[in-house]
């Protein structure tokens, strides 16, 4: 329409943040109500523990910082009962994931995946410098490779 300016895009953006300012403050809310352990509340866009004062950028690791699972062995505390699960399995000696090739056995199958580069060579982890490849991401950072000069 002639004779009418179209907002200033800073406006149109200082609008957006009140209105998800003003969203955010009201879920929290509702889960401050819904919630009695912990107490949340909004920041600078941070979530902070009112419990022990530490900020989180999302409500997600905030909550994940809970730990209610605990093991009856060792004490140590998780936040997730499958990791639990998987921690027992030091104490009980169990090994479910075994490799097909060697017949290898591991208790946790992120630890037969690496086991498997031995057998398929595969080698994700490269030095920037040497182009060295390694199976793990702990091999690379252990390489000792000096930077080439003047290349």
């Amino acid at each position: 329409i002639l004779g009418q300016e179209d907002p200033e895009p800073t406006q149109i953006k200082e609008e957006q943040e009140e209105l998800w300012t003003s969203q955010g403050e009201q879920l929290l809310e509702r889960l401050n109500s819904d919630n009695k352990e912990f107490i949340y509340r909004v920041s600078n866009k941070t979530f902070t523990c009112q419990i022990c004062g530490k900020c989180f950028k999302r409500n997600w690791d905030l909550k994940s910082t809970e730990k209610p699972y605990r093991c009856h062995v060792c004490g140590k505390r998780f936040n997730w009962e499958s990791f639990l699960k998987r921690h027992m399995r030091t104490h009980t000696g169990e090994k479910p994931y075994f490799c097909n090739e060697c017949g290898k056995c591991y208790g946790q199958i992120g630890h037969l995946r690496v086991h498997m580069r031995n057998h398929t060579g595969e080698r994700p982890y490269r030095c920037s410098f040497c182009k060295k490849g390694f199976t793990t991401s702990f091999q690379l950072k252990q390489h000792n490779c000096p930077p080439i000069v003047g290349k």
